[in-house]
Formats: C-alpha cells, sequence, structure tokens
C-alpha cells in the first residue's frame, strides 16, 4: 500500500525487535495487512523511535484510495481507548491492487504531553470502520515490545496571581495591573493566557486580555509577569475576575487543575462601549468609583450597605451618581424605595430626570430604620433604557438600639458567638464531639453584658431537633448583670441514641434586639 512519504531511519535512534502478525482489511474483498518491529526501551518525551511497517492488499479486489492509517501509542492494545496517544493520521494516496504491499521504516518522537507509562506502538487501518471489509477483526496491530516514558513529565502551574481594583472603560485606556508567577518543572517556556471572567471558570466566554509566552533559563524555575493590559473595547459592562491560564492547549502532560488561577474576588469593573442608545449605569463608594450593577447584592464598600443604624433615633444618608453611558438622552421617568421595607428608606436630592450622553447626575438616599435587626429594600430607577428600563438597585441596613442599652454576648471557647449561629464550631465550644451512649460531656459558656445598661436575664432553655441528648446543668449564678459583668452556665451532651444530635440553645432576656439569642450545639452517640 502506497501512502505519504515518512522520513528515513535515523542511525541513533533504538531499533524495536520484529513482529509477526498480520492485519488484513477488506473493501469488497479488499484486504490489508501490517508487520510492526519493535523492542522495548525507555524514552524521554521529545526522543524518537523507529518502527518496520508492512501494510498490503490480501484481497481480491482493489483498495481504493483515502484509506486512514493511524499510528498511536496504546497502554493496553484496544484501538481507540481514551489513554490512547496519537503519533500519526495518514491517508493512503492511491488504490492499492491485490496482493499489493509496501515496507516502510518510519520514525516518530514521544509527544511532549505523553502520560507517564508503559506503551504498545500500534498502528490501525480504517480505525472508524468506514469500509465495508471480510474480516473487520484484523485491521491494527501491536507491538509485542514496548516502550516505557518515565514520570519526568513537564509541567507549568499558575502559582500566584494579584490583580489592582480598578474601574476602567471598555477600549479606552489601560487596565489593571497584574502580577503573576508561572512555575516550570521539566519545561523552560509555555504559552500563557490572561482573562477577564465573569465565574472565575476558564472558557469561551472569558475576555482575552494578553496572549503571550513566559520562558526561563533553564528547564525548572518561576517566571513573573507584571503587565497593565487595555481592556478591549466591546467588553459588556460588567465585574469580571481576573484569570491566568497556562499552556491553554493543553500541550504537557500535566495535571491541568494547576493550568488556572483566578483573583478571589471581581476586581475588575468595566464600564461597556457606548452603545446607540441610552444607557444607564450607576456608580456608588465615597469617589463615585464603584460600579453597581442591576440586582447586586448590597455591600457596605459599594455603599449599598448602610451598617448598624440607631433605631428611631438616628439616620445615615449615601450619595450615588447615575451616568448616561449611551450615545442618547437618558429619561428617568421614576425613581423610589421598593422591596421589603420601602418605609425605612426615602429618595432625596434627586437626579436630574434628563441626563445627556456622557454627562452624570447625583441623588442620595436616607435610611432611617423603624425596627430592629437587617432591613432590606432596593431603589427601582425607571428610564428609557432599551436594555434595562428598570434598574434595581438593592440596599440594606440594619437597625440597632442605642449605645445606652443592654447587649448580651455570648462567649464559648474564649470566641464570641453568633446570635442565630446554625452551625456548630469547634472554635467557639459549640460542638461536643462524639460521646458513647451512658457517657456524658459538659462545657461551658459565658453571657457578657457589653452594653450600658442593665441586662436582665430570664431563662435558658433548649429546643432543636435532638432537645431531649441536651441539658442545662449549670444555671447562670445570677440573672442580672451590671455593665460589662459576666456570669456562666454549662450545658451537658448525654446522647441516648446513636447518630448526630442537634439542640438549639435559647437564652431569653430584656436585650433590645436580641431578645431570644439561639446558637447550635451538636454531638454524637455512639455504640458502647
Amino acid at each position: 500500500m502506497r501512502h505519504t512519504a515518512r522520513p528515513t531511519r535515523h542511525a541513533d535512534a533504538p531499533t524495536l525487535e520484529t513482529l509477526e502478525p498480520r492485519v488484513v482489511l477488506a473493501a469488497d474483498g479488499v484486504a490489508e495487512f501490517v508487520r510492526l518491529v519493535g523492542g522495548s526501551v525507555t524514552l524521554d518525551r521529545g526522543a524518537s523511535f523507529e518502527i518496520d511497517t508492512r501494510l498490503g492488499n490480501a484481497g481480491n479486489a482493489t483498495a481504493p484510495a483515502g484509506v486512514e492509517v493511524r499510528y498511536f501509542l496504546s497502554t493496553n492494545q484496544i484501538v481507540g481507548d481514551a489513554d490512547d496517544v496519537l503519533l500519526e493520521t495518514d491517508f493512503t494516496e492511491e488504490p492499492t491492487a491485490p496482493n499489493e504491499f509496501s515496507n516502510e521504516t518510519v520514525d516518530y518522537t514521544i509527544p511532549s504531553n505523553t502520560p507517564a507509562g508503559t506503551y504498545f506502538v500500534a498502528v490501525a487501518i480504517d480505525p472508524q470502520d468506514l469500509i465495508p471489509e471480510d474480516d473487520e477483526n484484523n485491521n491494527a496491530a501491536f507491538t509485542t515490545a514496548t516502550i516505557t516514558v518515565p514520570d519526568n513529565a513537564p509541567s507549568v502551574a499558575a502559582t500566584s496571581l494579584d490583580a489592582q481594583s480598578v474601574l476602567v472603560r471598555a477600549g479606552r485606556g489601560n487596565g489593571p495591573l497584574i502580577d503573576a508567577d508561572i512555575t516550570f518543572d521539566n519545561a523552560d517556556s509555555t504559552e500563557y493566557l490572561l482573562v477577564l471572567s465573569l465565574d472565575q471558570i476558564f472558557d469561551s466566554q472569558d475576555v482575552v486580555l494578553r496572549q503571550d509566552v513566559a520562558a526561563i533559563q533553564g528547564n525548572s524555575g518561576v517566571a513573573n509577569i507584571s503587565v497593565t493590559p487595555a481592556v478591549p473595547d466591546g467588553v459588556a459592562t460588567g465585574k469580571y475576575f481576573v484569570g491566568l491560564i497556562v499552556d491553554p492547549n493543553n500541550e504537557l502532560a500535566e495535571d491541568p487543575s494547576d493550568n488556572a488561577l483566578f483573583t478571589s474576588d471581581a476586581v475588575v469593573s468595566v464600564i461597556g462601549s457606548v452603545t446607540g442608545a441610552p444607557d444607564i449605569t450607576l456608580f456608588g463608594g465615597g469617589a463615585f468609583d464603584r460600579l453597581l450593577l442591576n440586582q447586586e447584592k448590597a455591600r457596605r464598600p459599594a455603599g449599598t450597605g448602610f451598617g448598624p443604624v440607631e433605631r428611631d433615633a438616628g439616620a445615615k444618608t449615601i450619595a450615588y451618581a447615575i451616568e448616561n453611558t449611551g450615545s442618547q438622552v437618558l429619561t428617568i421617568t421614576t425613581i423610589e424605595p421598593r422591596g421589603q421595607v420601602p418605609g425605612d428608606y426615602e429618595v432625596i436630592n434627586l437626579p436630574d430626570f434628563t441626563i445627556q450622553p456622557g454627562e452624570t447626575s447625583e441623588f442620595a438616599v436616607r435610611f432611617t430604620p423603624t425596627d430592629f435587626g437587617t432591613r432590606r429594600a432596593n431603589i427601582a430607577v425607571f428610564t428609557n433604557d432599551p436594555d434595562r428600563p428598570r434598574f434595581t438597585m438593592k440596599i440594606a441596613g440594619r437597625g440597632v438600639p442605642p449605645d445606652s442599652a443592654a447587649d448580651i454576648d455570648v462567649v464559648g471557647n474564649n470566641n464570641s458567638i453568633s446570635d442565630g449561629d446554625r452551625k456548630a464550631r469547634s472554635s467557639t465550644a459549640t460542638k461536643f464531639g462524639a460521646q458513647t451512649l451512658g457517657e456524658s460531656f459538659q462545657r461551658t459558656y459565658t453571657i457578657i453584658n457589653q452594653g450600658q445598661a442593665t441586662l436582665n436575664l430570664q431563662t435558658i432553655s433548649i429546643a432543636g431537633p435532638d432537645p431531649d441528648h441536651f441539658e442545662i446543668v449549670i444555671t447562670p449564678a445570677t440573672l442580672v448583670l451590671a455593665p460589662n459583668q459576666s456570669t456562666t452556665f454549662t450545658v451537658e451532651f448525654a446522647p441516648t441514641q446513636t447518630g448526630k444530635l442537634k439542640g438549639e440553645i435559647q437564652i431569653f432576656s430584656d436585650d433590645p434586639d436580641e431578645d431570644i439569642f439561639t446558637f447550635r450545639v451538636v454531638g454524637t452517640g455512639l455504640n458502647n
């Protein structure tokens, strides 16, 4: 069988022992066979080796041109296995007459992405079974000799990444300052990408900021990258993580889990390219340098989280800016509080209701809590922006008592326990561990009055899914705590059944916003 010409034998390449299996491929009575020659060797990636092949048509009809011939390394002598390492895919150039055979000596190199292991050298004719044959079971041959690839594969890893938090406009000026390290082992260069990602997953939706090659002297070490790439035009408005992707095409045999590294926060806020319509963009922060997204969770650094404000007597006002980043006039029709408790918020200092392209107008929101606890709402801005006719800015604050009130704090293992904590933790002594049935274990907690008025305790009880396995065995020595005074109580875990058991400690007092202070305790019952 005649097919694409191959390189000649290299004098310094190892010769593999001769094998005798025949492979026959038939199409309307046409058949081919191949004979491999091999000898067992150990080779590094990039090293060369040779094989002698014999391909032919043993049938009584002519085989067509264009028959696929695949050369590969195999761990298990199975064609098409996921662990096969492809060496070459070739196609016959001419028809092959009956009883026509050809012998060839060809050389290959171990691909750089070959995993460590022991391989047979293989050839498969028509591996996808596209041609009807008399015998479909003799299309492949494998050497009895093997090639062992040692475990010293070249690898690269993204080992550190830091990116500056910035607000940028797509297509205008530089983006973030990025500093990154790539670690090499048995390799001296690799392609890398710096990307913007919305989800910390490397995929086709990412925006490529830079595509380049990093290199080192020698074959092990660290390459540092420090660049300030521009954000290209056309990037959509949003908040992006910065990602470093090394060996993006998986050209090396390595653990791909080390190839991608993203910043822990979405540090790059992008204002998208100017559109041909009105386009509303909101900003928060003290210098209006925080991009606010539609329906984004309220956060204090962005100015949408108001934090603690004294109930009734307190109020807090935060300003925001609306920019028209489109190319047509932006018209505001309504701006008002909505959501869970809109009555706790008021829009003051209304913005201009007509904003020209590229111009900005400010408004402010005042938070006056009418109750204790978290108070959520949103500011709804209705405009003629065709993409977001309603922009929803989520806001939240917390109503708290005055400093002059009593304030309960509960401590376990010298760490404060959060009111309502539903997770048992070793750090707060709320995790009792495992106890054998019939045995018990105790933990002691401290109640502190952190306020400026007297705290009056009432009762301490146990609720939750499995309250019968927990008991208050030592009650507080006093129920009246002056400012900065403390007392203790002790909980015993004595399981009467096996498995994970949960209880909820409830402390009743006259604390104005934590009148029922609760936290979870957990233990496990074991058989004797």
